[in-house]
């Protein structure tokens, strides 16, 4: 996967998921690099980074510190495009569990990406059933539907081209929503997602192995001595959160 640069959302800080991203990559032969991400706390009170006002109109709601932090990662990487005049990125968040097959899959992708598209890699529950095309093994390019109620959501893995990160830097900075409330800019930016056609995996063996899971629900499983809690997408990518005692980390 050379063509395309990739990104890795992470704390500098955080070792755990770092080391568990870094392995994955490793073993599929493919490159990355790391992109610190902002702590939002640090930004919060700030108006320049931070609009409160606009965001709780917007979301008839408050935003928390992570989601401040998290939007501001993003549209980080965002102007790193614009800067060094990239035409797409592959944007991944570090505690994502990639899938062997996410090479083949991008590489088909970006062999028919056009200016304007955002490509979520996960989570894509409601889509056209009409114009779906093959992308490698079951694995199908999408056309979302109701994406501003959330038909696609998560920044956990993307490709977004640098028309479409224009368009997202130029509303949500200073940040205003949060970085996955992609129904905003459903008008101005065309959403394709990623889902098996026949995914045909028994087990969850198998899936776990395989790093595929599909349906959405929620299990635990042990592995290697700790608790995991993986919340299982119909996707490319999963994330994955570790249980330690009573805190989510």
């Amino acid at each position: 996967m050379e063509q395309i640069r990739t990104f890795v959302v992470s704390l500098k800080t955080a070792a755990e998921r770092r080391q568990l991203i870094s392995s994955q990559f490793e073993k599929l032969n493919l490159n990355f690099e790391f992109f610190d991400a902002f702590w939002g706390k640090d930004f919060y009170d700030n108006p320049a980074y931070f609009d409160s006002q606009c965001a709780e109109k917007l979301e008839k709601r408050v935003l928390n510190p992570g989601e401040v932090g998290c939007a501001l990662s993003h549209l980080e990487i965002y102007k790193t495009m614009l800067n060094e005049n990239l035409p797409y990125v592959l944007i991944i968040e570090d505690d994502a569990l990639i899938s062997e097959d996410i090479s083949q899959v991008v590489q088909q992708i970006i062999s028919q990406i056009k200016p304007f598209d955002l490509i979520t890699l996960c989570k894509c529950d409601i889509y056209s059933k009409k114009n779906k095309k093959s992308l490698y093994k079951n694995y199908e390019l999408v056309k979302p539907k109701m994406i501003k109620y959330g038909s696609i959501c998560q920044t956990a893995g993307y490709i977004i081209t640098k028309e479409a990160a224009k368009i997202i830097l130029d509303f949500n900075f200073p940040v205003k929503v949060p970085a996955d409330s992609w129904g905003y800019y459903e008008k101005k930016i065309n959403f394709y997602g990623t889902c098996l056609s026949d995914p045909g995996y028994k087990s969850l063996g198998y899936a776990i192995n395989n790093s595929i899971l599909i349906e959405s629900h929620e299990i635990e499983e042990l592995q290697n001595g700790q608790l995991i809690h993986i919340r299982t997408i119909n996707g490319i990518l999963i994330n994955i959160e570790y249980l330690w005692d009573d805190m989510i980390c």
